[in-house]
């Protein structure tokens, strides 16, 4: 079959556990920040996000590679079933990482005034500010216990802990936005939710590790040092990379506060918001690929890693795909079922976001698990580094001249190079390549459904824009799985391995086959392999 029945099997289990939990909590998420930006209104709101801006900032000075290299170390250990070398990992990063947030978070608490004045020009933000010192001491334990969970590929207990944060988000900001606390009770909800996730998580964590048995323990217990040693040396590449994305970020939001309007501000975090129903089909996938490529030896296992990429590649792109192709043809109705008619500029906003999403042919999706999964962060920095220059150029020229839309369009251009890079990368190193056949069959199936629904879309409203998205929306999946297998975008040797994958999650092994029965007689009919 190419890629083992056993990562196909755990990768699938683990994304639909990841699926069902991103799924709720995103959708909660999603709607939580939908309620928020309808009580406070595009300017609140818009101040509201520029006031996690400077926590967003000192996130840079956390972490150092550890929780990256947890991932790594704590996945490799599960497979040898190390449980000793585990706790020892686990309890390392927890401690590094909460004492790391309290310090930053009394950094952030002392310094308010000095954040909010300066880095994004809004001195009435001080208060809300020195809230957020919550939300970085929460948000570090939150990631730290996420982190180990993925390593241990429980990614059933990620699930509950990130429906845990979402839940309490939305009982939190907005029941104290209700009670008229506005910016105030958005900021306490958003940080306090990540510290109750964080504690919810810890208990959870405890649980899973006190069930493990003690096995043979080294003759030296490795210090705490030297086990932080190992992590940061691993990890620190790609800390640094993050440094990139965090800098660029709040970099992004500086030039923001000069050139563009709360308004304007509000209108792209709006449009930010509704790509998350993509992100709940990404994350999943991105995710379980990291610990499923961490535990693949190159020297013995480089044809496994090489069909697991050539696959992870193409069956994401089946997914992602039409899902972004969907959101930038009916962006409209998208946003205006969501925030409502208020929110003028968004639905272009939208569309332009969703956009970043189309590179995922390229690798977009999957070339961060790949790089860290096989011990290659030197090369995710060298990503990073490329994609800083180019955004240091394009930002400011690119915001000066459109403000919202230039920002958008530097985002594609420091994107889609940087990946480029790096899947040039991949084929010298280690023989990976991408299926462009397939791919390119794929991208004109999405495309062809797009054009279609967006064709009948103009000449027929259903009145709402509720009763446009579901109707759309369906005719958009019936008409993309139909020019899918028309154009041969998937094969008969696909299906049985993701069928492979699914076979032993009873939950929806009857749905699955059901469906790619459905696709295998569509294939005959056309005449695909």
């Amino acid at each position: 079959m190419g890629v083992s029945r056993e990562i196909a099997k755990s990768s699938a289990r683990g994304s639909l556990y990841l699926f069902i939990g991103v799924t709720l909590s995103t959708g909660i998420t999603a709607l939580t920040s939908i309620l928020i930006g309808r009580l406070l209104g595009p300017d609140s709101y818009g101040l509201y996000n520029l006031s996690l801006t400077p926590a967003q900032l000192l996130f840079i000075a956390s972490g150092f590679g550890v929780n990256i290299a947890l991932i790594k170390f704590v996945s490799e250990a599960d497979r040898k079933r190390d449980h000793h070398r585990i706790r020892s990992l686990i309890k390392t990063a927890l401690l590094f990482q909460v004492s790391l947030g309290i310090i930053l978070s009394l950094i952030l608490s002392l310094n308010s005034g000095f954040f909010s004045t300066y880095l994004i020009n809004r001195p009435e933000a001080d208060l809300f500010v020195k809230i957020t010192g919550i939300y970085v001491v929460g948000n570090l334990l939150f990631l730290t216990i996420n982190q180990s969970f993925i390593g241990l590929n429980r990614m059933d207990r990620s699930a509950v802990i990130s429906l845990i944060q979402a839940l309490s988000k939305f009982i939190v900001a907005i029941g104290l936005i209700i009670l008229g606390f506005g910016v105030m009770g958005a900021v306490i909800g958003h940080a306090g939710s990540y510290l109750l996730g964080g504690l919810a998580g810890l208990i959870l964590l405890y649980m899973l590790l006190k069930g493990f048995e003690d096995g043979e323990s080294p003759q030296v217990d490795p210090s705490y040092t030297s086990i932080l040693n190992e992590m940061i040396r691993f990890g620190f590449p790609v800390y640094l990379s993050g440094i990139i994305m965090n800098f660029l970020g709040v970099y992004r939001n500086y030039l923001l506060s000069i050139f563009a309007s709360n308004i304007e501000i509000g209108n792209l975090v709006a449009a930010m918001n509704l790509t998350t129903s993509i992100t709940v089909f990404m994350m999943p996938i991105s995710t379980v690929l990291f610990p499923a490529f961490s535990k693949l030896d190159i020297e013995e296992e480089i044809n496994v890693i090489r069909d697991l990429f050539i696959h992870a590649v193409k069956y994401s792109t089946v997914i992602i795909l039409p899902i972004a192709m969907f959101i930038i043809f009916l962006s409209r109705d998208v946003t205006f079922l969501f925030y409502g008619s208020s929110y003028r500029d968004t639905p272009f906003f939208l569309s332009l976001a969703a956009s970043q999403y189309l590179f995922v042919g390229v690798g977009f999706l999957i070339l961060g698990s790949f790089f860290n999964g096989l011990g290659e962060t030197k090369t995710v920095f060298r990503i990073g580094v490329l994609q800083l220059l180019i955004s240091l150029v394009s930002y400011p020229a690119l915001i000066y001249l459109y403000h919202v839309t230039g920002l958008l369009i530097a985002i594609l251009i420091g994107l889609l190079l940087p990946l480029l890079y790096g899947l040039s990368v991949a084929y010298r190193k280690f023989g990976v390549s991408i299926d462009m056949n397939a791919l390119t069959r794929i991208y004109l199936a999405s495309v062809f459904s797009s054009l279609i629904t967006y064709l009948l879309r103009l000449n027929m409203d259903l009145g709402r824009s509720l009763y446009n998205t579901i109707f759309y929306g369906l005719f958009f999946l019936m008409t993309y799985i139909v020019t899918l297998t028309l154009f041969r975008g998937i094969s008969s040797r696909d299906l049985d391995v993701l069928e492979t994958a699914f076979e032993d999650i009873r939950i929806i092994r009857w749905f699955i086959h059901i469906f790619f029965q459905l696709v295998r007689r569509l294939l005959k009919l056309f005449g695909g392999a």
